[in-house]
């Protein structure tokens, strides 16, 4: 039996968490990795349990954001088809009902950050890299982030850092308003099991 690209643990009463689990690929996402998400948000959404969502990687790694290889050679019609499916997953995060909380342990880069950026709330650590690499790559910023970046931090911001296309740290992601909340680099995690006493 393949193991399962993301793991789903309940670490508070009411709260589940989903972690990427691809260690070797940095937890890159590719069309597993957002199959099973979606079919974990599907479930857990309408569950009548769950009154929180926590999502995060494995190996003290967010996500190294899109497996750029899997990209390779797709037809117009496959990287149509793989819009469409970004886009479900997309939909469910930034219309879900209830807290969506993202803990950017690591790095967290391209369609993770835009992952989290559909929610409610970022934990990060000083450790912590946010990484927007699209313009580097000859890539538009996907998954929202035009949208989501600027409502968060400002266009003038959300400008310098998409064409700088360097890596933002924990600290001053922090400053800036991408994230909500800085923990120790080892709690970014566990900080999340806080959550049940607000919800």
């Amino acid at each position: 039996v393949a193991e399962s690209v993301v793991l789903l643990d309940r670490p508070a009463p009411h709260v589940a968490r989903l972690r990427i689990n691809r260690p070797d690929k940095r937890n890159a996402i590719d069309l597993g990795v957002r199959e099973q998400l979606t079919q974990h948000l599907r479930t857990l959404l309408v569950d009548g349990d769950t009154r929180a969502l926590v999502l995060g990687g494995v190996g003290g790694v967010f996500s190294a954001g899109g497996d750029v290889p899997s990209m390779v050679g797709l037809s117009e019609a496959q990287a149509r088809q793989r819009m469409q499916h970004i886009h479900t997953l997309c939909q469910l995060v930034a219309t879900a009902r209830l807290p969506v909380v993202s803990a950017m342990e690591g790095y967290a880069a391209g369609a993770v950050v835009g992952l989290a950026l559909l929610g409610d709330f970022i934990v990060a650590g000083p450790g912590t890299q946010v990484l927007f690499p699209f313009l580097k790559l000859g890539l538009a910023p996907d998954w929202g982030q035009l949208l989501t970046l600027p409502r968060r931090v400002g266009l003038g911001t959300a400008r310098r850092i998409l064409t700088a296309g360097q890596a933002v740290g924990g600290e001053e992601a922090h400053r800036m308003g991408l994230a909500d909340t800085l923990a120790a680099d080892d709690q970014v995690v566990g900080v999340v099991g806080n959550l049940n006493s607000s919800v």
